[in-house]
């Protein structure tokens, strides 16, 4: 799964987020720890989500050139591919 290897990205370990205060991956980290991550990322409004620092850079870049059209594929693959 794309996310979880994002999650474990190793140019993120030890950095922390400057607009949630959050740290990258480290042996410490718990499965609560992963889910509240999860949880922070489903967050449409920052500092949650950030459209120019994104995890997937073509993703970042549309929703910001074309918020409607972001929606809306985001809207169809949560249909296609987590239901």
């Amino acid at each position: 799964m794309n996310i979880c290897l994002d999650l474990i990205n190793p140019e993120l370990v030890g950095k922390v987020d400057v607009s949630t205060g959050a740290s990258g991956w480290t042996p410490s980290k718990t499965l609560t720890n992963v889910i509240e991550a999860l949880k922070g990322m489903m967050h449409t409004e920052p500092p949650f989500f950030n459209p120019n620092d994104p995890l997937n850079h073509e993703a970042g870049e549309e929703a910001l050139r074309a918020w409607h059209k972001f929606e809306k594929k985001a809207k169809e693959w949560t249909k296609k591919y987590a239901q």
